[in-house]
């Protein structure tokens, strides 16, 4: 494929996105924009472009005369996001129980397993994955425009704050867990305990998120 100057554009926002999210680059800590083209391969123009991009998303703050600084969200904000999340989530997989099927029960079983169909449990970087993935099926499949618009908004602050909890010990399991109740409500076409199974596994990642701030 020709590299031209929008993909690349393109490539080198994903890039630092994911050093963004990754805590790579720690909240809080200024982006040297030249050391990143240096590692990236490429130019400051596009670092540049992605900076900005970014900042209209929430999670870069550039500051005239002194440059670009990864925001770092205070305790209070990162309470009120997660309580947010609780209850988009909770609605995301009521409305999604009207829409359950097989394939889309085996395809969030599959979330959670490798290739040869095997629990990914003890190794977090495949569970953070997973659930990333998992949450996304169920969003994409409550069947609601508005709601995925909602959630999109505090989805770049939720990767950042999912990536600190998930690396926790035993956070993979609990998590893994979690997630399977979730898909058993599914299966039994129960909003309540679907929702039920939602709130409380959201609630522990929230306390742990808080408790990594401590």
């Amino acid at each position: 494929m020709t590299i031209t100057h929008l993909n690349l554009k393109e490539v080198v926002y994903k890039k630092l996105k994911k050093m963004i999210i990754s805590h790579k680059l720690e909240p809080g800590t200024k982006i040297h924009e030249e050391h990143i083209a240096e590692e990236l391969g490429v130019s400051r123009t596009p670092i540049r472009e992605a900076l900005s991009k970014l900042e209209q998303e929430g999670v870069v703050k550039i500051i005239p005369r002194r440059g670009a600084y990864i925001v770092k969200l205070s305790k209070e904000e990162i309470y009120e996001i997660l309580t947010i999340r609780e209850f988009l989530e909770a609605l995301a997989v009521r409305l999604c129980t009207r829409h359950v099927n097989d394939d889309l029960i085996k395809k969030l079983r599959e979330c959670f397993e490798d290739p040869d169909g095997n629990p990914i449990a003890n190794n977090p970087e495949l569970v953070h994955k997973a659930d990333v993935h998992f949450h996304d099926i169920i969003l994409n499949s409550c069947k609601s425009k508005k709601l995925s618009e909602l959630m999109h908004n505090i989805y770049d602050q939720i990767q950042m704050l999912r990536s600190r909890v998930v690396t926790l010990p035993g956070k993979a399991k609990k998590s893994m867990s979690d997630h399977q109740k979730v898909i058993d409500a599914l299966e039994k076409r129960d909003p309540d305990l679907a929702e039920k199974h939602m709130r409380e596994h959201i609630k522990d990642v929230k306390s742990a998120v808080l408790s990594t701030l401590k």
